[in-house]
């Protein structure tokens, strides 16, 4: 018997700043780059990027102790 994903939610460039301590326009600027992963961008010019949980909670560890490198 297969055990269910486990819900991995999607959230918004101001909400992924939250998590990581940066502003939803660093975000979207790292989603741009190829950065920080994405799961969707909504259709328009100016469409809206949704991250899943999991890639934030990824970039968060990945990069945590740059912060600290730089101010030291």
């Amino acid at each position: 018997m297969m055990m269910p994903m486990q819900n991995d939610a999607l959230m918004t460039a101001t909400e992924a700043g939250a998590v990581l301590g940066k502003s939803s326009s660093t975000v979207r600027r790292l989603a741009e780059s190829g950065d920080l992963r994405y799961a969707q961008k909504l259709a328009a010019p100016n469409g809206a990027y949704l991250f899943r949980t999991s890639d934030v909670r990824q970039y968060l560890a990945d990069h945590a102790g740059q912060a600290e490198a730089v101010s030291g």
